[in-house]
């Protein structure tokens, strides 16, 4: 049984596949199955993954026949594949430095209690620049509920899933009917249960890349009001879970409410289904309006 199991999930990333998935096979830890899943592709994704189907550490290579609409139906797949102790979720469109695997293995056997292993992404744009929180080396261990009642009430602190390890006993604990559904908040929603099941370990050290591009997912969510139509879905679930109070996050989401619906310019539609949300956070809706009346003052 391979120690790590790569899911790698793909949708239309024909241009950056094989740099991911060479990121992968060049690891200096090899003790690894990649299982590619590819959701139904019009570009030319399935001729790059033929390439590699022969491979000897590719386990499966699964091209759906119908589009499954969410990123998170393939993750939810990828689990069912997977035979490892520990899961890889490698984005298409991301890549991998070569100890990536074996930086984390390390800390893991170092921290046996934390299930979910986070690292350092540094943001690439399509301009050519680059930028990375600071990396000082440092390794933190924390409760998940600890965790979860600090960083992420406010918002989704894991920006991008290629940099996290997580392990498959703890995964196959969460109910992924929750997140399969969603089409943006699904990673969220799924750290906020692993957080109940394990605890954390953040190691402050860059090892991936995060390619912020075009066909992001994020870009089109964000004018579909999203991050507030399924974003409550999660913060709903972390008050239940762990008793966290609305003081502490409604100025933030009152906040970005406001600036958001000045940027993305939302249709009746998508105001209407935010509002419906929010009608049961008076809080949050106090704050929205309070900062609209100062952006308007601006």
């Amino acid at each position: 049984m391979p120690k790590v199991s790569v899911i790698v999930p793909n949708f239309n990333h024909a241009p950056f596949l094989k740099q991911r998935i060479d990121s992968i096979l060049k690891q200096s830890f090899q003790d690894f199955e990649l299982i590619i899943l590819d959701d139904c592709s019009t570009d030319e994704s399935r001729a790059v993954i033929e390439e590699y189907r022969h491979h000897p550490k590719v386990s499966q290579v699964v091209f759906n026949e119908v589009n499954g609409g969410s990123a998170f139906s393939q993750w939810g797949k990828g689990f069912e594949l997977a035979k490892g102790e520990w899961v890889w979720i490698a984005e298409s469109d991301d890549w991998a430095e070569p100890e990536f695997l074996a930086t984390m293995l390390v800390e893991a056997e170092r921290h046996p209690k934390c299930g979910m292993l986070l690292s350092l992404p540094q943001y690439c744009y399509s301009d050519g620049k680059t930028w990375n929180r600071q990396a000082d080396g440092s390794v933190v261990e924390t409760t998940g509920r600890e965790f979860a009642r600090n960083q992420m009430a406010c918002a989704n602190p894991i920006h991008n899933v290629s940099s996290v390890l997580m392990r498959l006993c703890d995964l196959l604990k969460c109910d992924l009917s929750l997140i399969t559904p969603m089409r943006l908040c699904g990673d969220w929603m799924l750290y906020a249960q692993m957080c109940r099941v394990t605890d954390v370990l953040e190691i402050n050290r860059v090892l991936c890349h995060y390619r912020i591009h075009g066909t992001n997912v994020t870009s089109w969510a964000e004018q579909k009001g999203l991050p507030f139509v399924e974003g409550v879905e999660v913060l709903d679930y972390l008050t239940r879970h762990f008793e966290i109070r609305p003081r502490s996050f409604a100025r933030s989401w009152g906040r970005a409410w406001a600036k958001s619906e000045r940027v993305c310019h939302y249709d009746e539609t998508t105001r209407a289904k935010i509002r419906k949300k929010m009608n049961h956070h008076p809080s949050i809706l106090f704050w929205r309006f309070l900062y609209r009346i100062r952006l308007c003052l601006k």
